[in-house]
């Protein structure tokens, strides 16, 4: 069945390479090929596609033996895994040794070098950031290509542009509708070329460890290319990691808020304080991007009111009928205000509070939704454990896992 997938798959090859005409094209046919038989980010599997696929595609295009397979072996050995380039290269060189030609654009192949790197982002609500490098090859203009890295998803690559001239890119962002833009207000910085390929090398590296990493349709077929070219950028060991938000700043958050005019008609209830720290935490250990754990948009409310509190968090249900929709604007907003946003923005991320109250709501009450931790916790809830007694929380640990395996 493999070895018959695969003959199948190296004969589209040689039919879809016809369409090639230089290095870039040759690179990113590749990175199509390449994925069709990569799973991608997160799959779990019991075989190694690479293995049980990829070299099979190579042996087959290495026995059909014309310019057209050389051509496609070639485009692999650009882009491809560890496992799977080496055995193409090798390939190659033997069709080469028995008179085929080399395609013209062979010496091209991997040959992009970095100009200079760019990080845009939205300097009002920060959610993603695209780093933007710009490439040169010989004989042919510069182009870019573009990692957006999503902050409210753990700092995944979730989607490329790969292609466009640096100038072409400004001027379709110029050209968005007013009311497509929004809030945004999207700003541009130059940073160091091994910055730019540190921060895509752990994007990188965080889709592929996220199991069905939310990513855009045209990922996946643009990976390896993408990958190669970030291979292609100075690696001086620099590694990015965003930094962590203090317990002082922490603390200065949930203090503002309580001082703060937007918490005053609640400043005598007590699922005041607890929202804020919820709040405060949520935003510092689960996001990224600048001005946490402050940084609050209509996606980062959806995101807490979805997925962190049906999830992570055991309340009585009054807390999650109330206590949120009352008191998340008000957070939202002193948070808007501390960071000097547009009122406008502030609004908007407002507004998403009642807009995702009923999801909330149905999440909270579905177990299925639950995380194991607030599954524990609620057990240990319902018989009445006393979380402050260690032994007796073990002791319930312990019968608690028990059941489960049984």
């Amino acid at each position: 069945m493999a070895s018959e997938l695969a003959r199948e798959m190296a004969a589209a090859a040689r039919r879809s390479v016809l369409e090639v005409e230089d290095a870039f094209d040759a690179e990113m046919f590749a990175s199509w090929l390449v994925s069709t038989w990569n799973l991608g980010p997160g799959a779990l599997i019991d075989t190694d596609p690479e293995e049980k696929i990829g070299l099979r595609v190579v042996a087959a295009l290495e026995h059909a033996g014309d310019a057209r397979a050389l051509a496609a072996l070639r485009a692999i050995e650009a882009v491809g895994s560890d496992l799977v380039a080496p055995a193409s290269g090798r390939a190659a060189d033997l069709l080469v040794g028995a008179g085929v030609a080399e395609p013209a654009w062979r010496d091209d192949l991997g040959a992009a070098s970095g100009l200079r790197a760019l990080i845009m982002r939205d300097t009002v609500f920060d959610d993603a950031a695209n780093v933007i490098v710009e490439f040169e090859r010989p004989g042919n203009q510069p182009y870019v290509v573009t990692v957006l890295i999503d902050h409210n998803l753990g700092g995944i690559a979730k989607d490329f542009i790969v292609g466009s001239t640096l100038a072409e890119l400004k001027e379709a962002i110029a050209r968005v509708p007013e009311e497509a833009a929004g809030t945004s207000e999207l700003r541009f910085e130059e940073i160091g070329l091994a910055e730019a390929a540190a921060r895509c090398r752990e994007a990188l590296w965080r889709t592929e460890h996220t199991l069905e990493a939310p990513v855009s349709d045209d990922f996946k077929p643009q990976l390896a290319a993408v990958a190669a070219h970030v291979r292609a950028l100075p690696d001086d060991g620099e590694t990015y990691e965003p930094e962590e938000v203090p317990d002082s700043e922490r603390q200065a958050a949930f203090d503002g808020f309580l001082a703060s005019p937007e918490a005053k008609p609640f400043r005598d209830r007590d699922d005041a304080a607890d929202l804020a720290m919820l709040a405060v935490d949520y935003c510092a250990d689960h996001l990224e991007g600048e001005g946490r754990p402050l940084r609050w948009s209509p996606v980062v409310v959806e995101l807490f009111m979805t997925w962190f509190l049906p999830r992570k968090v055991v309340r009585e249900p009054e807390f999650f009928e109330r206590a949120v929709p009352e008191l998340l604007p008000a957070w939202v907003r002193y948070t808007g205000r501390a960071r000097r946003i547009p009122e406008a923005a502030i609004e908007e991320a407002a507004a998403a509070v009642p807009a995702f109250r009923g999801e909330m709501l149905a999440l909270v009450g579905d177990e299925s939704a639950w995380g194991p931790g607030k599954a524990l916790a609620a057990a240990a809830q319902d018989a009445e454990v006393d979380l402050t007694d260690q032994a007796a929380l073990d002791a319930f640990i312990d019968d608690y896992n028990s059941g489960l395996a049984a």
